[in-house]
């Protein structure tokens, strides 16, 4: 039985969870934070692309696009620190 079901914006090809009950879905400019006991949007930050999956440990939620990896509040979605990458294309992070 499905308990809640949310309307993303754009696809939506990975998803994420913290310790604290929330669901970080990632679309191809997006991370959007969503309240698992009832699907409702929380945040949203808005990337420059190619996002990739969230990871969140102590209230911090940290991500990757094309240009940078980011560290953001879980709670709010605002963006704590910003590290650029330099080799985004290969994977590694400078």
């Amino acid at each position: 039985q499905v308990k809640w079901s949310a309307k993303m914006s754009d696809k939506v090809y990975a998803f994420s969870t913290s310790e604290n009950g929330v669901i970080f879905a990632q679309s191809p400019y997006s991370v959007n934070a969503l309240d698992a006991s009832n699907g409702k949007l929380l945040w949203k930050f808005l990337t420059k692309g190619g996002t990739s999956s969230s990871s969140a440990l102590n209230g911090i939620v940290y991500v990757c696009d094309k240009t940078s990896l980011y560290a953001l509040n879980e709670n709010n979605g605002t963006k704590i620190w910003q590290q650029p990458l330099l080799l985004w294309n290969t994977g590694t992070i400078i």
